[in-house]
C-alpha cells in the first residue's frame, strides 16, 4: 500500500480481481453467470420475473465457480507467503449492487416501487452471501485481512457501490441501510466506497456507527456540501 508521503507505506499481497471474478461473483448464487475477460467482469442477469422470486432457492458455494474459486485464490496467497503480509480483501459489493448483478439495473431500480417485498427477499440472500463470505475469507487468512480501495489497517471491511448514486435517500434507507447494519452487526465496522453523488444517502450513511470511513469520487459529489455534512463523523477519502 503505497502514499504520497515518504516512508508512508507497507508491504501487501495484492491479488488481481481477474483472479477470482471481480464483486460479480457474489451474485453467482442467485444463478448468474459471471463473464471475465480484460481485467473486467460483468454479470449475466438470471431474474426476469419477480414473481418468481418467493420460489427461488440460492445455488450452495461449492456450484458457483468464481466464488469457490476466489476462496481458493485467497488461500494460495496467504499459504504461500506463509501469511506474513496484510491482503487487501477481496473486492465485495453490499446487497443492492450485489441484487442488482442478478436482476439488471432497469428491473432492480423498478423493484422498489412493483415488488418491494421480493425485492426484501432478495437482499435478505445478498446479505447472508456476504457474511458467510467475509466469515470464510477470514478463516483463511485470519488477521491478515485489509479494507479494499482503502488500505486503512483499522480492521474494517469495505463495501463498494455503484447502484447507490442512482436511487433516493428514501430507498436507501428502506433497501440498503438495514442490510448494511445487519452485514457490520455480524462482521463489525465498515467503510463505504461509492461511485457517483453520495450527497442524497449521506445523511443516512452517517447515522449507521458501525461505518468508520467513506471513499468516493471527487468528480462525483460537491466537496464542500460533503465536508459540511460529514462535519468530523467518519474519515474520508477521495
Amino acid at each position: 500500500a503505497h502514499s504520497p508521503i515518504p516512508s508512508d507505506s507497507f508491504p501487501v499481497v495484492w491479488i488481481h480481481r481477474k483472479f477470482y471474478g471481480h464483486s460479480q461473483r457474489l451474485a453467482e448464487p442467485f444463478g448468474t453467470e459471471t463473464l471475465s475477460g480484460d481485467g473486467e467482469a460483468q454479470a449475466r442477469p438470471c431474474i426476469q420475473d419477480m414473481a418468481r422470486v418467493r420460489r427461488l432457492r440460492l445455488k450452495p458455494v461449492s456450484r458457483c465457480p468464481w466464488l469457490t474459486r476466489s476462496l481458493e485464490v485467497l488461500r494460495y496467497f496467504h499459504d504461500s507467503t506463509e501469511g506474513r503480509y496484510f491482503i487487501p480483501h477481496m473486492v465485495t459489493t453490499g446487497p443492492c449492487d450485489t441484487v442488482n448483478y442478478a436482476l439488471g439495473s432497469t428491473l432492480f431500480l423498478e423493484s422498489f416501487y412493483t415488488h418491494p417485498r421480493e425485492l426484501h427477499q432478495l437482499l435478505r440472500m445478498a446479505t447472508e452471501i456476504i457474511i458467510d463470505h467475509i466469515r470464510a475469507c477470514r478463516r483463511i487468512a485470519p488477521g491478515r485481512l485489509i479494507s479494499d480501495h482503502t488500505h486503512l489497517l483499522d480492521g474494517a471491511y469495505c463495501l463498494c457501490s455503484e447502484i447507490r448514486s442512482q436511487f433516493s435517500a428514501e430507498h436507501y434507507l428502506e433497501f440498503e441501510a438495514p442490510y448494511l447494519k445487519q452485514i457490520a452487526e455480524a462482521v463489525g465496522p465498515l467503510h463505504i466506497h461509492v461511485s457517483g453523488p453520495i450527497e442524497q444517502s449521506l445523511p443516512a450513511t452517517l447515522a449507521e456507527p458501525h461505518i468508520r470511513h467513506i471513499k468516493f469520487w471527487l468528480k462525483d459529489c460537491d466537496l464542500k456540501t460533503v465536508v459540511r455534512l460529514v462535519g468530523n463523523r467518519v474519515s474520508m477519502d477521495f
